[in-house]
Formats: structure tokens, C-alpha cells, sequence
């Protein structure tokens, strides 16, 4: 759902015939076009041995990486707001997201994120979901 989010608020570009390199990933499903989308942006990798996972929850360093990937892939960046939240199990956060949070969390899209800590690993809530969005979407320039 995210990467449609993501697909859809990029206009929905043609993606019909771009390649759909995951197994677990059916054509003509809702999903596949944003999926094949993100794919040829260099937004989602997938896990490593062919698979995407398309119905598997989201981590929070996932989402991170989904929308720091797309801004850069589309360069529709939000200004930083200066430094974000300190995380005491951000040593925690895997490598290929570290940057991610740590530009996510400047542009102020954490600035909710209840407790201490981030807990990257863990799904994200709806709630976090749809703030993180609705801060990166929102804080755009036009």
C-alpha cells in the first residue's frame, strides 16, 4: 500500500511495460505497477532472494527508506528543519536505512514517534504511517 501511496502521488507514470523481477509480486494485481515503478526508480529492492513480500507489515526503517529513496528518486526533497529527535537504539537501525532515518528524522517526519526510541524493526502503526506520509507529502515545496 505504501508504494502505491508513493506511485500514485508521482502521477501514476506508465509502467506497463517495465519488468516485474519479484515471484511473490502477480501482474495485473493493484499493486504490480506501483511495484514494477519503484523497482525501475531504485525504491524498493525487494528482500534479496527474488521476493517482495507485497502483503508482509512494513518496519519503521523500511518506511524510512521507501520515502528517502523516492525523494530521492524524484528530488521532490523537503527543506531540513534541523536536527530531529536523538534515539538511544538508533545503533540498532540497519545499515542500508541509517541515512534514511537519519534525513527523515531532519525534515522533522519522526517528530511524533511515541517513546524514546525508534524501534526500527518493529512495524510501523497506521497512525506513524499515515503522519510520516502526510509530514512528507505535505512538506514539499511547490
Amino acid at each position: 500500500m505504501i508504494v502505491t501511496i508513493l506511485y500514485r502521488y508521482a502521477d501514476e507514470p506508465d509502467a506497463s511495460d517495465l519488468p516485474n523481477p519479484f515471484g511473490d509480486v502477480l501482474e495485473d494485481v493493484w499493486y504490480t505497477d506501483a511495484i514494477k515503478w519503484a523497482v525501475a526508480n531504485g525504491i524498493v529492492l525487494g528482500y534479496g532472494d527474488g521476493t517482495f513480500g507485497p502483503h508482509d507489515p512494513v518496519t519503521k526503517e523500511q518506511l524510512a527508506a521507501l520515502i528517502y529513496r523516492t525523494q530521492n528518486s524524484t528530488g521532490l526533497i523537503p527543506p531540513s528543519s534541523g536536527a530531529g529527535a536523538s534515539f538511544p537504539d538508533a545503533d540498532n537501525i540497519r545499515d542500508y536505512a541509517k541515512d534514511a532515518v537519519v534525513a527523515l528524522n531532519n525534515q522533522g517526519l519522526f517528530q511524533d514517534i511515541p517513546y524514546d526510541n525508534f524501534n526500527p524493526r518493529n512495524p510501523a502503526s497506521r497512525a506513524e504511517i499515515a503522519s510520516m506520509l502526510y509530514r512528507y507529502l505535505t512538506a514539499l515545496p511547490e
